[in-house]
């Protein structure tokens, strides 16, 4: 569900999330993670320095290098190549379905990286 895996980002980062109840979860899931900001600050917080820090842009190109970095990140930390989402996909808000699996994988590896104790993402419900 795009909704709760938005809160745990917010949660997890400390960012704030003051507007997730106000719009439907999948548009505010897309907006919130477009630019790739929030999700190397994921990374960051679950393996501190994982990442370069992420600067807001409204600049495709820095964008998707962005979430390239975050894909590169969550590899180093374990996932496999295929368990990441294409980095177009989300900036162009093409598929966001990739993304949200990409995100239960992180969690479920952050699980095994030494030194961060959660929150962790609750599984997604099987359809």
């Amino acid at each position: 569900d795009y909704r709760n895996a938005l809160a745990w980002i917010y949660e997890v980062t400390g960012a704030p999330a003051s507007s997730l109840a106000d719009a439907d979860g999948h548009v505010l899931f897309g907006n919130a993670l477009q630019d790739g900001v929030l999700l190397c600050k994921l990374v960051n917080a679950i393996k501190p320095g994982t990442v370069p820090n992420a600067k807001p842009s409204q600049l495709a190109f820095k964008q998707l290098s962005n979430i390239t970095n975050f894909n590169r990140g969550c590899q180093s930390l374990g996932l496999q190549k295929r368990e990441c989402f294409d980095a177009q996909d989300l900036q162009q808000q093409v598929d966001l379905r990739p993304v949200l699996h990409t995100l239960h994988a992180l969690s479920r590896v952050a699980k095994t990286t030494g030194g961060f104790k959660g929150p962790f993402l609750k599984p997604a419900a099987s359809s």
